[in-house]
């Protein structure tokens, strides 16, 4: 059933499996909506408008700063809503320039429409039964890599995907591109990990740190799967160990999820115990502080020879 949905809204039907989430990409690009002007998802065009609002009021075109404000029934484009109070004097930064003020939950929607866009597995989709998976591509993740669950044409898809991209050749994302869906995902835990988002209009500020701390833990699972796939399992082993320990996001998981989430990291332990690294155990989860300490990678070339 590849292809039923798009990444900016699912259009799925009931229980339904894609082989691969990502079968439309051009949406979520976002020279696509400069150049072409192309139809943008919500986060995109929210991301465009946002960045042209921030240099309007950097130049002094308008008097205001402005937050983006979701479409008619929460659909379609967002639109800027003036903020009288904030002018462009008090929102000038010592060292030059303004503040941007509009925030980082569009750039969170886009980080996880990216993810989807090219999760490399099967995605599934509107799954209402509280004992079976829940929608995402965790579950879909999980079993390709410890019961190696995928159906043939899935399989030969990834094959050919392989054996373009170890020729340099970037694949179409409806083959799924696990190098991008880390990268999405990676982003997507570092900006959660730095945000201290605000209570919702119905909760207090323990169920906004609790909901904060599920929707983290949830994204580190992802990621921990995806990492695992990517032979990197002392990381892999990290992410799943915050999300075992965090409270909020094993409720918020199915009984089965929590099952292939414990036996996930029991595989990348092993797998990191194997390889040297003591079960993982000494590495840890993925920070922003962390992050930034590392250092720039040297550029250079691979030695691997070409075969045609």
């Amino acid at each position: 059933m590849r292809g039923a949905a798009s990444p900016g809204s699912p259009g799925a039907v009931g229980r339904a499996v894609v082989d691969h989430a990502g079968a439309h990409e051009s949406p979520l690009y976002l020279h696509e909506a400069l150049t072409r002007r192309a139809p943008a998802t919500p986060a995109a065009a929210g991301l465009v408008l946002g960045d042209v609002l921030h240099t309007l009021l950097e130049r002094g075109d308008v008097p205001a700063a402005a937050r983006l404000a979701p479409g008619p029934g929460g659909r379609g484009p967002p639109r800027a809503v003036a903020l009288p109070g904030l002018t462009r004097a008090g929102l000038a930064l010592p060292g030059g320039g303004v503040a941007n003020t509009v925030g980082a939950t569009v750039l969170v929607e886009h980080l996880r429409d990216l993810k989807r866009c090219h999760w490399p597995y099967p995605w599934i989709y509107d799954a209402d039964d509280p004992d079976a998976l829940a929608h995402g591509g965790f579950a879909g993740a999980a079993l390709a890599r410890l019961e190696g669950a995928a159906t043939a044409e899935a399989l030969c898809v990834n094959r050919a995907a392989e054996h373009r991209l170890e020729r340099g050749i970037f694949t179409s994302t409806s083959a799924g591109d696990l190098r991008r869906a880390v990268a999405s995902s990676e982003r997507l835990v570092l900006v959660l990990g730095a945000l201290g988002g605000a209570a919702g209009p119905s909760e207090d500020a323990a169920g906004a740190a609790a909901r904060e701390a599920r929707e983290l833990a949830l994204e580190r699972r992802d990621l921990g799967a995806l990492l695992l796939h990517a032979g990197r399992p002392a990381e892999a082993a990290a992410e799943l160990r915050a999300c075992a320990a965090c409270g909020p996001a094993r409720e918020a998981m199915t009984a089965r999820e929590r099952g292939l989430c414990d036996r996930l990291l029991a595989a990348a332990a092993e797998e990191a115990g194997a390889g040297g690294d003591g079960g993982g155990g000494g590495a840890a989860e993925l920070t922003l502080a962390a992050a930034l300490a590392r250092a720039d990678p040297e550029p250079g070339l691979t030695d691997d020879q070409i075969s045609w």
